[in-house]
C-alpha cells in the first residue's frame, strides 16, 4: 500500500499536469486542492480492482467495503486538516 500511495500521491499528479500541457515549471506548483487525496484514491481503486481480478474475489462486495473505508478516511482527514 505504501507503493500505491507513493505512486498515487506523487507520480499521477505530475503525469496529469504533463498530459494537460504543463511544463517543468508547472510541476512544482502544489496549489491544487485535493491533489493528494484524489490521486491516492484513484490509484488505490485501480489496485483493488486489479487485485480482485487476480485473486478472483467478488468485486462488488470488496468495493462495498472499500468505499465505506474511503468515506471514513476522507471524513477523518478533513477533520484533521481543520484542526
Amino acid at each position: 500500500m505504501f507503493f500505491v500511495q507513493g505512486v498515487g500521491g506523487t507520480i499521477i499528479p505530475y503525469v496529469w499536469k504533463l498530459m494537460r500541457g504543463g511544463t517543468l515549471l508547472h510541476l512544482v506548483d502544489q496549489s491544487s486542492p485535493g491533489r493528494f487525496f484524489h490521486s491516492v484514491f484513484i490509484s488505490t481503486l485501480i489496485y483493488v480492482i486489479l487485485t480482485c481480478k487476480l485473486l478472483k474475489w467478488p468485486l462488488s462486495k470488496v468495493l462495498d467495503k472499500f468505499f465505506i473505508g474511503a468515506i471514513l478516511a476522507s471524513a477523518i482527514g478533513r477533520i484533521g486538516c481543520f484542526m
